[in-house]
């Protein structure tokens, strides 16, 4: 029977997910000034730095994946889980990009980019 901790794992894992796609979705050109709010082009290391930040996420998406799954079951589950961010992240920008916004620009602070 799952505990508490599973179920903040899976929710933990399913927001990094999320965030990843995010973070890559901000380091395009393409969806940087929708996205950001800020004109002009994306500095090469500001683009690392969310590519850095989306990277260390997916890291930490499998590491909440692991522990309560088993590695068998944990590798899937958290390659199902970025699948689920992608297409989310890519549903939320073609219908509703304006849901998308405040959660980037957050992540952007919190980023200091």
């Amino acid at each position: 029977m799952p505990n508490a901790l599973d179920h903040l794992l899976l929710i933990a894992l399913a927001l990094c997910a999320y965030g990843a796609f995010v973070l890559f979705a901000c380091a395009s050109e393409r969806h940087w000034n929708e996205l950001s709010g800020q004109g002009g082009d994306l500095p090469d290391r500001s683009r690392r730095r969310l590519r850095g930040a989306a990277w260390a996420l997916v890291a930490l998406g499998a590491a909440a994946a692991l522990p309560g799954n088993g590695t068998g079951f944990g590798v899937l589950l958290w390659a199902l889980a970025m699948m689920a961010g992608a297409i989310g992240v890519a549903f939320t920008l073609t219908w509703r990009r304006g849901w998308l916004q405040p959660i980037a620009r957050g992540m952007l602070a919190a980023l200091r980019i």
